[in-house]
């Protein structure tokens, strides 16, 4: 045994850069216990394939033990989808040690073998131990081992025992710890690469398969005989007025108390179909985005348009300006129908035929375009044909049939393609679908309260949801009767767990959960899985009508049942591509190997075949991230935030189910960014991505690791994410100073939010501790449980501490700690939030901390009503009659007696000065922290359109409770109703600054 420096240098040479294990794919889910259960599986070697290998090993000058070694290197690493390996092996008197396999594509056979034979004649000789310190895998190094004329090592759960006398193997293994039909599998795969290795001596590696005629033909052909008939040539419009004709009197729309028959609205998109046409100038292929709430109005004009012979182009009705310039210059869209547009074609409506129009597209053209996250920074369009969408549509109705008993609960945002099928699905089956009010697809109440009261029978959630809806219907016992109509509940875009599978099963016993995968890419969704109660794991499903699945190695190879390999899809539903990004679409829609002239699409998932013929999701292959049901390109956050005066660099990563944005400063920083750095930056992120794509937390970095491929070190920047919040943890801000109410809800904050309660600050919001409306759902749940009457619009409202505390307080009747005061009456000044005191430490610009937005207004606005609208708003709130001043050189905030609140000005049409760059001019002029107002209107006109100019310091309002004003202000306008607010207290409001 040498215990010299000198082979410990060698074996840390040799395992260097080695940082994977090399496993056996076929390891049960089920624990392990203690003991072994042994069973085994011998590799019986024809006649002539023994007498081949024994002349293979004589010409090349190699031992069979080589042979052997070399055989089960190459089948392992292509069991793990790699050409580097390590397996342990054990030698006539010698102990166990690693060999490390590694090869290239284009060596021969024969080069390989020579190759190893060599290695094999240098390799140092250690305890294991002593070689396993070498690597930093440590004791990790390798879970299996190759033995040859050697007993059996009992130490390990798979082996395989070989006899050099006769070239006899035999696979010992623990069948309590692998798929004993799927081990069966390994000595076939095996006896294939001996066979090829004797057959294919001079030919590169490239070309060796271990996959038999018969598994190649069932994982490509068999598993993917999806073949069926469906309306090919027919568009969705021309099935929706099939449709029409059979049930011209069934409800087809419901809106709270209004309902839409099938006839009315087909009439209805006819004759928005012409208004487009004749009045907007849309032809036929022309894009026209939707930018609307949910309403009935949505689905009119999503069948307008393909009526029209257009495209339709989903955009989110809050959409970021600079996200909606980038859209509007990519898809050159030819019109937006939003409210106002809404509104002019209803007094145009009488004027516009009812009549179907005959269509002047066909099935191969576009339907639709989605806009998903994009790695290049910028969102990509993908393109959806009619076939593709038909196809979809027809499967869905053939395999789970809608009848017109049948209520879809429509709750999807439509920007996600999962609208597509609730807003389409019941038109070509003549049931019928509900649209929630808008927020409310976030309320597990307001669902609940849907269901029973429109006796909703199928609806989707994202897992994520689920879960949410579920603690909610869990922790609400009397609830369950109200869920008594739904027969089925789809779930799709993210993983489905066993464990959420079975709390399903649970609670509703009466509906079936359907699991469904697809990207946007393929047309919503490719695979399904009905689900039953008591799974391991919970598969992906199996390949819809005219679609193919095939799960492929790196060299677009088939894999076998239970080899992890890339996921690709192909048939129907393949998009058309991305829209003006040729290079994009040639990169992932390549050809189809296995079916000349066709393509497949590479979806950078990762998955595996069950024996079954169903697929097991298992991850990605890149850095795309599934959150709340969205794609998102880390890339494209990153694209944005370096674009952030004083970012030099950023990346982003997914923990614990929530984004952590990884900053690099232009100038030497390292660790937490204070409050005012980091409103600033997620001010400036909102107004290029979406909400969800805002990271829960940033943190600065003196460098972004790499790994030694030169990307960024995903496992380093965790470690520094958790030691922040260890550092964070340590710092223990002002939680011990808590009531025990008041630490009650820090402590459901610190269940939910996986962070320590100790760190938990009453002056910082849920969301500013990563919180978000996911997050805000299980909170509510819990607080139900714990006897506290919150809802989830209380906590949207108010996400602060001190706020649910006095909801607590009210509900069990406990006197209260903070002394409450008539509406309007506060005098006493009072401390300043973190943010605040940022502002008045670093002496900030005012035009930072200005917020403002503007808003098209209806031709035949009421300026009246609007002016009364703010004023009913700012009465109510007493953040507005805010006022800051200095008493002993330290700023402090009060509430003001009289004054004014606010100002709105009106310009007139004539008044051409008058726009957005001067009304933040006139905002810079007019707010005033010191006297006030703290709010400032104005309505001025762009190209004779009306515009309400919005502007508040964000000394009073953050971007939360900014979205929640201009909701009041829209319902005050509308209703001219607003609950009064008769209790103020001071906590309250300084918690939500």
């Amino acid at each position: 045994m040498e215990n010299s420096a000198d082979a410990l240098l060698y074996w840390s040479n040799y395992l260097k850069g080695y940082t994977a294990i090399s496993g056996i794919p076929f390891e049960s889910r089920q624990p392990s216990p203690a003991g072994q259960e042994v069973t085994v599986e011998t590799i019986q070697l024809p006649t002539e394939t023994t007498e081949g290998l024994l002349a293979i090993c004589d010409r090349n000058g190699i031992s069979l033990t080589t042979f052997i070694q070399c055989a089960w290197g190459f089948l392992l690493a292509r069991y793990n989808n790699t050409e580097d390996v390590v397996f342990g092996i054990c030698e006539p008197q010698h102990e166990v040690m690693p060999l490390r396999v590694q090869f290239s594509p284009t060596e021969t056979v024969s080069g390989f073998l020579k190759r190893l034979q060599q290695e094999a004649l240098q390799r140092r000789h250690l305890h294991l131990a002593d070689i396993q310190s070498q690597s930093i895998l440590g004791n990790d190094l390798f879970n299996h081992v190759v033995t040859f004329d050697q007993p059996p090592h009992t130490a390990y759960r798979f082996q395989l025992i070989v006899s050099t006398t006769d070239a006899n193997i035999v696979i010992r293994f623990d069948q309590q710890a692998y798929i004993h039909d799927l081990v069966r599998n390994i000595a076939v795969h095996l006896s294939v690469v001996i066979r090829q290795f004797i057959e294919n001596e001079h030919l590169p590696l490239d070309n060796i398969s271990y996959i038999s005629d018969s598994e190649r033909q069932k994982v490509l052909y068999s598993f993917n005989d999806t073949a069926a008939d469906y309306p090919r040539e027919q568009t969705i419009t021309a099935l929706f007025e099939e449709q029409v004709r059979k049930t011209p009197g069934n409800a087809a729309i419901v809106k709270e108390d209004r309902v839409i028959t099938y006839e009315a609205l087909n009439n209805i998109s006819n004759q928005l179909a012409f208004y487009l046409s004749s009045k907007c100038g849309v032809m036929a292929g022309d894009t026209v985005a939707v930018k609307l709430e949910r309403s009935e109005f949505l689905i009119i004009a999503l069948l307008g348009i393909l009526k029209a012979d257009a495209i339709y182009l989903p955009m989110d009705k809050d959409i970021q300006e600079k996200r909606m310039e980038y859209i509007r210059e990519d898809s050159q869209y030819k019109y937006v129908i939003d409210a106002a547009s809404i509104e002019d074609f209803m007094q145009h409506r009488q004027c516009c035929p009812e009549e179907n129009n005959p269509r002047r597209r066909n099935a191969d053209d576009i339907a639709y375009i989605i806009y998903t996250s994009g790695t290049t920074g910028q969102p990509k369009g993908t393109l959806i044909r009619h076939y593709s969408l038909v196809n979809r549509l027809c499967w869905m109705q053939k395999q789970y049939r809608l009848t017109d008993q049948d209520n879809i609960l429509q709750k999807t945002t439509c920007t996600f393609d999962v609208s597509v099928w609730e807003l389409l699905w019941w038109s070509i089956a003549g049931a019928k679908v509900t649209l929630l009010k808008d927020g409310d697809e976030k309320d597990p109440e307001q669902i609940i309260h849907y269901i029973e009261r429109y006796a909703i029978t199928v609806l989707h959630f994202v897992p994520s949801m689920l879960s949410r809806f579920l603690d909610f219907a869990e922790g609400e016992p009397r609830l369950k009767h109200k869920l008594e109509s739904l027969k089925r509940v789809y779930a799709s875009g993210e993983a489905l767990t066993a464990k959420l599978n079975l709390r399903f099963h649970r609670l509703l016993t009466g509906a079936r959960l359907v699991n469904l995968y697809g990207p946007t890419e393929a047309t919503i969704d490719v695979t399904c899985f009905e689900c039953a109660p008591g799974l391991d794991v919970v598969p992906i499903g199996k390949p819809i009508d005219n679609t193919r699945t095939y799960i492929l190695d790196s060299r677009l190879q088939a894999v076998p049942v239970g080899v992890e390999g890339n996921l690709f899809l192909a048939g129907a539903g393949l998009a058309a591509g991305y829209l003006n990004k040729p290079d994009l679409t040639a990169q992932r829609f390549i050809q189809d190997p296995f079916h000349p002239g066709e393509r497949m699409y590479h979806t950078g998932d990762t998955a595996k075949w069950m024996p079954d013929g169903n697929i097991e999701y298992t991850g990605r292959n890149d850095d795309q991230i599934k959150l709340r049901g969205f794609r998102i390109e880390p890339g494209e956050i990153s694209y944005h935030l370096e674009r952030i005066s004083g970012i030099s660099a950023a990346h982003v990563l997914k923990t614990d189910e929530k984004l952590v944005a990884f900053l690099l400063s232009s100038t030497p920083q390292q660790g937490q960014l204070d409050a005012g750095q980091e409103s600033s930056i997620r001010s400036a992120l909102e107004k290029c991505v979406p909400d969800y794509m805002v990271p829960h937390r940033f943190l600065l970095v003196k460098e972004i690791p790499l790994s030694s491929s030169g990307k960024a070190d995903k496992k380093q920047l965790i470690s520094l994410y958790e030691a922040s919040r260890a550092h964070v943890a340590a710092a223990k801000p002002a939680a011990a100073t808590l009531s025990a109410k008041a630490r009650d809800m820090a402590g459901i904050w610190a269940e939910v939010l996986n962070i320590p309660i100790d760190t938990i600050d009453p002056g910082k919001s849920f969301i500013e501790y990563g919180g978000d409306s996911l997050s805000m759902l299980r909170v509510v749940a819990i607080c139900k449980k714990k006897g506290y009457p919150v809802t989830i619009k209380d906590f949207l409202r108010k996400p602060y501490l001190h706020i649910l505390e006095d909801i607590g307080q009210s509900k069990t009747q406990e006197k209260s700690r903070i002394e409450d005061q008539p509406a309007g009456e506060q005098k006493n000044t009072f401390m300043l939030s973190p943010i605040q005191q940022f502002f008045f430490d670093h002496n900030k610009q005012e035009l930072n901390f200005i917020m403002h937005a503007s808003y098209y207004l209806h031709p035949l606005f009421n300026t009246d009503s609007i002016g009364q609208s703010i004023a009913a708003l700012t009465a109510n709130h007493d953040s507005f009659s805010l006022r800051f001043k200095k008493e002993k050189g330290m700023w402090v905030q009060y509430y003001a007696q009289g004054g004014t609140d606010h100002l709105l000005e009106n310009c007139g049409p004539q008044d051409d000065t008058a726009d957005l760059a001067s009304s933040v001019n006139r905002a810079l002029e007019i707010i005033n922290i010191e006297k006030g107002p703290l709010l400032y209107a104005r309505i001025f006109y762009e190209h004779a359109r009306p515009v309400l100019f919005l502007a508040c310091h964000h000394l009073v309002m953050d971007a939360v409770s900014w979205k929640i004003f201009i909701g009041e202000l829209e319902v005050n306008y509308f209703n001219n109703h607003m609950p009064e607010i008769t209790t103020r207290h001071k906590e309250a409001d300084y918690a939500n600054l």
